[in-house]
């Protein structure tokens, strides 16, 4: 009698495990099925699809909304559109600046930490493509102007970033220096300074402006 009581408790216990099981697969596929992609959207209403092809007229399928900003909605959008009959203009991702933000805001921001990775890397396919394009101003840091004084041939300035040794220093007068007066050339001075020179000294208070590249 004991060993059959044993074993009837051994094959309940087994069940019980096999329900057990059945019931986090049954619980686990109703999850899947209450959440698969076709029936996840947007606050707009558009599909949201993770990991597919998803195409809208309007180029937009995904809004970050924040309603509770005092002077109104923020929002960003994602586009995936990768097809020029489906939305103009044609956009794999976009952002959008926070159009209710108190100061000015960024539509896509991109972040590294260390020196030897990129914030953001634009890179076309094709040699004869455009990697990156700029429609409206674009501002640069590593820029500025400068004063070369009246009487004197040279400027030195200081810049917040690092100057490497192969950094590209360009320079351009904004004005004239005098009758044969030029800028002879620029060199990195440290790794946080460098010096504009004209040929002689200049006739007149002369502005430059500067651009390093590296």
């Amino acid at each position: 009698m004991a060993t059959s009581s044993g074993s009837g408790a051994a094959r309940e216990g087994l069940l019980s495990r096999r329900e057990a099981i059945m019931g986090a697969l049954a619980l686990a596929a109703g999850s899947l099925i209450s959440t698969r992609p076709d029936r996840a959207l947007a606050a707009n209403g558009d599909p949201v699809l993770a990991g597919g092809s998803t195409y809208a007229a309007g180029g937009t399928t995904l809004y970050l909304n924040n309603p509770g900003t005092p002077l109104g909605v923020e929002w960003a959008q994602a586009m995936i559109n990768r097809n020029g009959t489906l939305g103009s203009p044609v956009a794999a991702f976009g952002g959008v600046a926070m159009p209710a933000a108190p100061t000015g805001s960024t539509g896509v921001w991109g972040f590294a930490w260390e020196a030897p990775h990129y914030g953001v890397h634009a890179e076309h396919y094709r040699a004869a493509g455009t990697a990156l394009r700029v429609d409206g101003r674009a501002h640069f840091s590593r820029s500025g102007k400068a004063t070369i004084a009246k009487g004197t041939a040279h400027k030195h300035v200081t810049v917040a970033s690092g100057i490497g040794t192969g950094a590209m220093i360009l320079v351009t007068l904004q004005g004239s220096a005098g009758t044969g007066r030029y800028v002879r050339y620029a060199k990195r001075a440290s790794t946080t300074s460098f010096e504009v020179w004209l040929n002689t000294t200049s006739a007149y208070n002369v502005q430059f402006a500067w651009l390093i590249i590296d």
